[in-house]
């Protein structure tokens, strides 16, 4: 097993910011890439309403010199929303999309997140495929790589919906993002996820959760994960099944909680870090 390219994602390191509420970071940008690269992260990442606000108050190539200044190596922008839908939605997931897009080459986005059909729409998978070799086509125009988040409430909750919807668009920079919680809680086997293709995966995601769903299932995923190691998933079996596909990328932790959204980020970029230094050694040991 190689050592890692760690990342820390958005919301890990944002402070009180919630998904899908329009909303920056309450810190400064500079100082969540230093709080980053301090606890020893490769890379860190941005929603989309952050890069917004800091592209109206440092501007692209503002953004660009703090990353560089604070030896960040790699950046991601998440989560683009209806990207496959029509009318009013599809034309606000454009406009953020085109922002990704735009500033992309200058700030270094080299990881674009999105997640499938949330709101059980009933959009077709040649749909889907579609608008996904589309968005595939126009990131890699910019240098980036797009990944589709498997998720349980979303269409593409298993890996045999996203394995036929990367078959389809056939898109070389487009692939799976596979987040340990989306695995783990809806039963799909660490076995499942060794024997998928390498060129399948674009992006891996650690934390860990309790033996027992809390509240929804959706409540669960963003109020009560815990880092990895401090809850019931194995996080060195899903390691060691992630090696066995070859897949050698980075490796996103994503700490959605009510204790995170409180912490500074200083100290939870070192107990994040920290947690998942401590699960790849575990998995070193058992290999």
């Amino acid at each position: 097993m190689t050592d890692p390219k760690i990342v820390a994602t958005y919301y890990t390191i944002a402070g009180d910011a919630y998904p899908g509420k329009p909303v920056a970071s309450p810190f400064p940008l500079e100082r969540r890439a230093a709080a980053a690269v301090a606890a020893g992260y490769y890379g860190m990442g941005l929603s989309g309403d952050d890069l917004a606000a800091n592209v109206a108050l440092h501007g692209t190539a503002g953004i660009r010199r703090i990353l560089d200044d604070a030896g960040v190596q790699f950046l991601e922008i998440e989560c683009l929303t209806d990207w496959f839908a029509q009318g009013d939605a599809r034309a606000a997931s454009d406009k953020m999309r085109r922002l990704w897009l735009d500033t992309a080459v200058e700030i270094g986005t080299r990881h674009i997140k999105v997640v499938g059909d949330l709101s059980d729409s009933g959009v077709s998978m040649d749909s889907m495929a579609a608008d996904f070799r589309l968005l595939c086509d126009e990131a890699a125009q910019v240098g980036a790589h797009v990944s589709i988040e498997v998720f349980p409430l979303a269409n593409i909750r298993d890996l045999t919906s996203g394995r036929q919807l990367i078959e389809q668009a056939g898109a070389a920079n487009g692939g799976l993002l596979i987040d340990i919680w989306h695995m783990t809680r809806p039963g799909i086997p660490y076995e499942e996820v060794a024997a998928l293709p390498v060129e399948y995966i674009k992006h891996v995601e650690l934390d860990d959760a309790a033996a027992e769903v809390v509240g929804h299932l959706f409540d669960d995923s963003t109020d009560n994960r815990l880092l990895p190691g401090e809850g019931s998933f194995d996080v060195p079996a899903f390691l060691r099944a992630i090696a066995a596909t070859g897949y050698d990328g980075c490796y996103g932790i994503e700490m959605l909680s009510h204790e995170f959204r409180a912490l500074e980020p200083e100290e939870a970029a070192r107990r994040s870090f920290d947690a998942v230094a401590r699960q790849f050694a575990l998995a070193r040991e058992a290999a």
